[in-house]
């Protein structure tokens, strides 16, 4: 009955219901029904209301005395409420979704609209209904449901009139009664039987939108809760309330395993965790699969355990693991007489589609499973189909459409695997080859749009697998392998991409396909020589070659030029190297292809460049950027603006080009290129006017990260003696002494010559800071002898450390030799910044040795040591000198210095 005694109250005390409840502490709602008659309030409540109005209980209309519905336990309400009895059971194993239930109470909450509509969308499986069970027994919901929750379980065909029937019976409407109504008037009936009642209708596992409207009986106060696995129809209904739910992480998902089947999960955990990610997550699957564990460890076997884990690690046993109806809960899609697996849960909605979009989720398996993602173009291309199979199977919630994608596609890894079993074999050969086919193309479309192959990595991995793995596929092995091996390489993938290669040699050698073989020996060549191998790379290049020759394809034959060049030059043989690039620039301007002059370019660049022919070096650098750049090859641009760098003298544009060359290897992604870059940037930043060793420090650091990580033995061997130089400057010798003989013993596995005179010569100094002459010029002398023939800069610096250790040792004439020799060699190379480091040493040696009256000059102009110590004795350096002497002394009858 309505307590018209607050209502009359409220009124003398012009409080709004609104009002009233705040000053109470309780919800407007509340207040309403404390008004109708519906609730009553508990002690704090009615103390709270008499307190306010200044009366008594009884003039309130309420009684405290025995019997009577208030109570003193707390500041709620006591409802009478009504609990479905369809409601199923608690789940007494529900882990991992603590957020999932955080954001569908807030949405149940929600007070922009007077009718809240939720609805939980995704895969079978994902736990749904688990996650609704759970929410109609929390004691939040039911608190803020305080009228009650009303349950029904739908499924492809619902009982509609039943569950109308059972939810009359709740709410007391006789049945005979009842069954005169039509359809409307017994939803109205319901309606105007809830009232104004707060209550929460669950509406599980919806398949069409009439279902579920069907059930909208509530009135303002009551909120929907909806299940359904089609994405459509739960924005169709609840619009901005729509929340997929997703599958569990891997922590959530060995936590659920571990409360299934702790002694497995303790025993053999990496297995069980190849388990969770064979399953994608999947609550059901874990669940069928973490009661199967508990019960073949019921006997604690550690062998039964491991034959257990091993079944299942094949997807037939997995799909062949179910429990009875009841057991693993409950399950609307399927009659109670049908075992609960995940073959039979997936079934359902596979049995709705159409033949045409059932055919294309089969083809579909043939791609890498979720986290993974393909496109609609691939997809189109691949499973033979159209795009409205692919929006069915979005709709039946079996194919995730991915967020903030263009037109990509993931398919979730238990639907893939159960799509793929039911692939038939020869279907399957035929869609794995559209598959190869396919990627083969796409590649060589897009080989510099880096961008768009990452994205298809996995793809292009995937495929090239399947292809080397089958029997069938054999004729689509080389040129795929060959389209993806550069990007590859680039990407650091180049432990796949040489199985790859080699299996497609074995093949075309099998063939006998000259052209074939040719093209899988240049990736090989250039994995040996990343791999430090110069030896074997040269071979390769060379049997290439000879292939290329046969065939007399000019444009293979170029590379070979090309490449046989580059390992001629790393292995100190200059002039063999200037005469086969020399040779290929004569094919490649023949032809016509700009692709390659830009190669040998860059070739002709780092080769001058080592050998100090610094004009040279960046007039070839500068002709093939003026060529590259309209091409809009961001690798080979790279290329030459490091090369550039290298041979300009300082100044603004040096560090400029380098940076250049960061900023495209970082936004291509290729770690080698910022490896190098790197090397080179932390140079200029040790020798220049700009000296910042930190930033120099942090370069290499980086750079030698990369190197090791790609495993790189050149570019470590680089960075490492750099770190040298950087660490010695700083004082850090010990450090400095470690990267050195590091830096060396890596060149020297390699054979590169010029590599191993750079570590070469920081040992050397380190010795000399160190005061141990004789350690430097061994390693000086060392240098000397492994320097390459025509490179001068690295003859003039180990000149240079001769001359220094020789000064500590007090050898001077042969100092002062060495001394000379290094500037003559700089100065015709025009090796300014290096001039001013040996020139500012040999003249304060002169200096010092001249203000010790050590030294003398010869006629000429040489230096010589005295010998007497009046010093008015005259030494000559040559008999030439010494006859001019006598002439002048014949003329004079005195000697000029």
């Amino acid at each position: 009955m309505p307590n018209n005694n607050i209502d009359i109250l409220r009124a003398k005390y012009k409080f709004s219901q609104q009002e009233l409840a705040e000053k109470v502490g309780a919800a407007p709602l509340t207040v309403g029904r404390w008004e109708r008659g519906e609730a009553v309030p508990r002690k704090y409540f009615l103390m709270k209301l008499c307190e306010i109005f200044k009366c008594s209980e009884e003039e309130l209309g309420f009684s405290t005395g025995p019997g009577s519905l208030t109570g003193t336990d707390g500041p709620q309400d006591l409802v009478v409420s009504l609990h479905d009895v369809a409601i199923p059971l608690a789940m007494d194993r529900f882990v991992g979704r603590e957020h999932d239930l955080k954001r569908i109470k807030a949405a149940l909450r929600e007070t922009e609209s007077s009718v809240v509509f939720v609805a939980l969308n995704g895969i079978p499986g994902v736990g749904k209904t688990s996650l609704a069970i759970t929410l109609a027994h929390d004691p939040e919901v039911r608190e803020y449901f305080s009228d009650g929750i009303l349950w029904a379980s739908l499924g492809p065909t619902p009982n509609l009139a039943g569950l109308l029937r059972r939810w009359a019976r709740l709410f007391g409407i006789p049945e005979t009664q009842f069954a005169e109504f039509d359809e409307d008037q017994k939803r109205q009936a319901l309606r105007t039987a809830i009232g104004t009642r707060s209550m929460l209708l669950v509406l599980d596992d919806a398949w069409k939108a009439e279902h579920a409207l069907a059930l909208q009986v509530g009135g303002n106060n009551c909120a929907y809760l909806m299940t359904t696995r089609f994405p459509a129809m739960a924005t169709q209904l609840a619009a901005g309330n729509a929340l997929m739910i997703e599958e569990l992480n891997e922590e959530q998902s060995v936590h659920l395993l571990r409360v299934l089947a702790r002694e497995v999960v303790d025993r053999e955990e990496t297995k069980v965790r190849e388990l969770v990610h064979a399953v994608g997550g999947l609550p059901l699957a874990l669940t069928l699969l973490g009661n199967y564990l508990r019960k073949q460890a019921y006997h604690h076997s550690a062998r039964r355990t491991a034959a257990a884990l091993e079944r299942l690690s094949n997807v037939n046993e997995r799909f062949k693991v179910s429990e009875p109806h009841l057991q693993a809960g409950t399950h609307p899609t399927l009659p109670s007489s049908v075992a609960i697996s995940l073959s039979s849960i997936i079934e359902v909605s596979d049995h709705f589609l159409t033949s045409q979009a059932r055919e294309t989720l089969y083809a579909l398996s043939v791609f890498p499973p979720k986290p993974q993602s393909f496109s609609e173009e691939a997809a189109l291309c691949i499973a033979a189909c159209t795009p409205s199979e692919l929006y069915e199977l979005v709709d039946a919630g079996l194919l995730e459409y991915q967020q903030g994608a263009d037109d990509r596609y993931r398919l979730h890894r238990t639907i893939a695997d159960y799509a793929h079993l039911h692939l038939w074999e020869q279907t399957k050969e035929t869609v794995i080859l559209r598959l190869l086919a396919y990627m083969q193309q796409y590649v060589s479309e897009h080989a510099k749009v880096y961008e768009l192959l990452e994205q298809e990595i996995t793809l292009i991995l995937y495929a090239l697998e399947k292809a080397v793995t089958g029997a069938a596929f054999q004729a689509h092995i080389v040129p795929l392998v060959c389209a993806a091996t550069p990007f590859l390489l680039m990407r650091g993938y180049i432990a796949q991409a040489e199985r790859f290669l080699e299996r497609a040699y074995e093949l075309a050698t099998a063939s006998h396909e000259s052209a074939k073989m040719a093209k899988v020996l240049l990736f090989l060549g250039e994995i040996s020589q990343k791999r430090g191998n110069l030896s074997r790379a040269k071979e390769l290049y060379k049997q290439g070659k000879v292939l290329a020759e046969s065939i007399s394809d000019i444009g293979l034959l170029v590379a070979f030029y090309h490449d046989i060049g580059r390992m001629s030059w790393k292995m100190g043989n200059y002039q063999e190297a200037e005469t086969l690039l020399q040779e290929g620039m004569t094919f490649a301007q023949a032809i016509e292809r700009p692709e390659l002059v830009c190669d040998l370019c860059t070739a002709y660049s780092a080769l001058y460049a080592d050998s100090a022919n610094y004009q040279q070096a960046e007039a070839y650098a500068r002709e093939g950027l003026a060529i590259v750049r309209a091409l809009g090859d961001r690798e080979r641009i790279i290329a030459l603006l490091i090369n550039l760098g290298c041979s300009l003298q300082p100044s603004p544009e040096k560090p400029a080009s380098f940076h250049e060359a960061l900023l495209l290897a970082r936004e291509i992604r290729s770690d080698e290129d910022c490896c190098l870059v790197l090397i080179n940037l932390s140079d200029w930043y040790t020798n220049s006017t700009e000296c910042d060793l930190p930033q120099a420090e942090g370069y290499l650091c980086e750079a030698i990260s990369i190197a090791r990580r790609l495993g790189i033995t050149e570019w470590t061997s680089a960075a490492l003696a750099q770190l040298t130089i950087v660490l010695r400057l700083q004082g850090r010798l010990s450090e400095a002494e470690a990267c050195a003989q590091e830096a060396f013993t890596l060149a020297k596995e390699i054979q590169r010559p010029r590599m191993m005179c750079t570590a070469l010569d920081e040992i050397g100094n380190l010795a000399l800071v160190r005061g141990n002459a004789e350690q430097a010029l061994e390693a000086f002398q060392e240098m000397s002898r492994l320097c390459p023939q025509g490179d001068a800069e690295v003859q003039a610096m180990s000149l240079f450390g001769l001359g220094r250790a020789y000064e500590q040792l007090e050898q001077h004439m042969l100092a002062l030799s060495c001394g000379e020799q290094s500037l003559t060699l700089l100065q015709h190379k025009g090796q300014t910044q290096r001039i001013e480091r040996v020139q500012a040493w040999y003249t304060s040696l002169v200096q010092q040795l001249q203000s010790s009256l050590k030294v003398d000059t010869c006629i000429c102009g040489e230096l010589l040591m005295r010998t007497s110590k009046t010093g008015r004795t005259r030494h000559y350096c040559s008999d030439r000198c010494r006859k001019r002497a006598q002439r002048q002394r014949d003329a004079n009858g005195h000697v000029t210095k």
